[in-house]
């Protein structure tokens, strides 16, 4: 998730866990007090979100608690991390926002079962979506949690739009398929706002369409697979994802330019533009798929509006699952995993990756969600945000977006490969075949 600072720094709030009584001394010098075990957490957070992550831990872990956790943010963190663990000063927790990196060093991670022991850890994923284990662990061995989620499979739209043409927020996927129609059959724009360029990643936003539905097909460990090689993208599932999303995007009126012209644009503020241009003429379109973060590229009254908490123009919903698929929620996250096995640690990382965390004060503002499905509602503040909350609770399974693909490929391969077929220099089946010639074998 990378949110702006306004509204990251909200994530970091304080949460009180609550402190041991100090013991009265009645005579005598005051005893001198334990030295603090320290607790050495690192990630990529920096500038002031930084110094609220540093608070919020000060406030969660007291003088009085015997732990000092600190947090050190580094600008190149993987590479930081490699040389760390290359010269064996193995840190305490390392806070990542990308599966496949962390999962580089399981060799020298401490499993969370043997860290905080079965209870422990089952009472924490009790309260979980099925789903986060497939893709942060190996075999048996789960090697991380999640701190925060970002739902990547949601669909904005633009209120007044609807509001003007009389058109309703789709429920199920029958009523997208049939909303999509109705936009076209009446020339009232595009139904998709979409665009592949993006510097070094063009073709990201392909692959993200790709990801929803090969996850709502697959189910979350088959979806795992997928992303490591493990079923083919030439496979039947997923060529059969493949033409479900070329029937949705690829079309003369599904995108403004049709497919050749998404493949041009450039997907941030040029894309989300079309959700507020004014009719077919001014290249209106009407549904964007995207991450909360996606709101950070629509037009500035629209920003300050959100900043405020006000959403009158601004709808969401995610993307239904097909008849035949299974309903399934694609979410980022930033997640914690242990090089150290001891009790200070353990303590740490249960509060970080627990129902509590972001239950006081942060759940109520920006772009924090929590992964767990027993937090009030009440506390998201706006009805907007409790709304995308209510679709984090509500999916009992979920997959775990990640952008990196182990197992030798090179991302920049499938991304290459979905442009070139968007921009109608290759087929469909010739892309994905030259996608899987990027797996090890």
């Amino acid at each position: 998730m990378k949110p702006k600072f306004s509204n990251r720094v909200l994530r970091w709030l304080s949460i009180a866990l609550g402190t041991s009584l100090a013991t009265v001394v009645l005579a005598g010098p005051p005893a001198s007090a334990a030295p603090a075990t320290t607790v050495s957490i690192f990630g990529s957070f920096q500038g002031e979100v930084a110094k609220s992550l540093q608070a919020e831990l000060d406030i969660a872990f007291p003088p009085s608690s015997g732990i000092k956790a600190v947090y050190t943010p580094l600008s190149n963190m993987e590479a930081s991390i490699h040389l760390m663990v290359g010269r064996n000063q193995m840190p305490n927790i390392v806070l990542w926002n990308e599966p496949s990196a962390l999962l580089a060093y399981k060799t020298k991670l401490v499993s969370l079962g043997k860290l905080l022991g079965a209870s422990r850890l089952a009472k924490i994923q009790n309260t979980l979506a099925s789903g986060w284990v497939p893709s942060l662990s190996v075999g048996k061995a789960l090697f991380a949690l999640p701190i925060d989620v970002t739902p990547r499979d949601l669909v904005f739209y633009n209120r007044d739009a609807f509001r003007a043409n009389k058109l309703q927020a789709p429920r199920n996927d029958g009523e997208l398929i049939a909303l999509q129609n109705q936009i076209i059959a009446r020339g009232l724009g595009y139904p998709w706002c979409l665009g592949l360029e993006a510097g070094p990643a063009t073709g990201a936003p392909a692959f993200n369409w790709i990801k929803a539905y090969a996850l709502k097909e697959l189910g979350p460990a088959q979806f795992s697979e997928w992303l490591s090689g493990k079923i083919k993208w030439s496979s039947t599932p997923i060529t059969t994802v493949g033409n479900r999303v070329s029937a949705m995007l690829t079309g003369p009126n599904q995108t403004l330019g049709g497919s050749a012209g998404a493949a041009a644009r450039n997907f941030s503020q040029s894309t989300a533009a079309g959700l507020y241009a004014n009719g077919k003429v001014a290249g209106q379109c009407f549904m964007m798929l995207g991450s909360v973060a996606s709101t950070s590229y629509l037009p500035p009254t629209v920003q300050s509006e959100i900043a405020a908490g006000n959403y009158t123009h601004l709808g969401v919903f995610e993307l239904p699952t097909p008849n035949t698929y299974q309903p399934s929620q694609l979410l980022g996250g930033d997640y914690a995993s242990t090089f150290q096995n001891d009790p200070a640690t353990a303590k740490v990382i249960e509060y970080l990756v627990g129902d509590q965390f972001g239950s006081k004060g942060l759940i109520s503002h920006g772009y924090f969600y929590s992964a767990h499905k027993n937090v009030p509602l009440t506390q998201y503040g706006s009805g907007f945000r409790r709304q995308i909350a209510t679709m984090i609770q509500n999916n009992g399974s979920i997959g775990v977006d990640r952008q990196l693909v182990s197992n030798g490929v090179n991302t920049s391969l499938i991304w290459t490969n979905l442009t070139g077929w968007f921009a109608g220099k290759t087929t469909m089946a010739k892309a994905f075949a030259a996608i899987d010639t990027g797996f090890k074998k």
